[in-house]
């Protein structure tokens, strides 16, 4: 993927096509097939995924008790925690199709920081603002659980549990 394309393709975060320069030369490009995985649940990750083309689902859990997200598509990225901070991963996300993703893992990020802070600065800050949004509408969506059954109208668990995950994963009632 060229400069030009990955900036029209990711316009949510904001880099210039200067900026998006050493970004770019550090991806790897990773088709995955359709079922294919892209994080297992309970493995190690350390990277973050730029969809390009295709689509993903990700899911809580696994087994008997997994409960499906949403799904994300071209122009989104999953992992970013992994990029930050490598743990073990608490969702799993497959390929729903044929996908190609490109790869950034937190060792090619420190890289990027130390040899061009400016666009790692750039994008931790857009990664930072997501997880943040994220995280207030997990709150009001916690808040509003607990006001519905203190009233007695409260929803299914597994229901509010769904619409939790989907909003931490960033993924909105639509799937997108």
């Amino acid at each position: 993927m060229d400069v030009a394309q990955f900036v029209s393709t990711f316009p949510t975060l904001q880099l210039t096509p200067e900026e998006a320069l050493p970004l770019v030369s550090q991806l790897s490009e990773l088709p995955v097939p359709a079922g294919g995985p892209v994080i297992p649940y309970g493995e190690e990750n350390a990277s973050i995924f730029f969809i390009a083309e295709g689509c993903l689902e990700i899911s809580l859990g696994g087994g008997i008790d997994t409960l499906h997200i949403g799904q994300v598509g071209r122009g989104h990225w999953i992992g970013e925690l992994g990029l930050i901070a490598p743990d073990v991963a608490i969702a799993e996300v497959r390929a729903v199709e044929a996908s190609r993703l490109y790869r950034l893992s937190n060792w090619q990020f420190q890289e990027l920081a130390y040899n061009h802070p400016k666009t790692a600065s750039v994008l931790l800050h857009t990664i930072s603002l997501q997880l943040s949004e994220r995280l207030r509408k997990a709150g009001a969506v916690r808040t509003d659980f607990h006001a519905d059954a203190a009233m007695g109208a409260g929803e299914e668990k597994s229901a509010w549990l769904s619409r939790l995950g989907r909003w931490l994963m960033g993924v909105g009632e639509d799937g997108k």
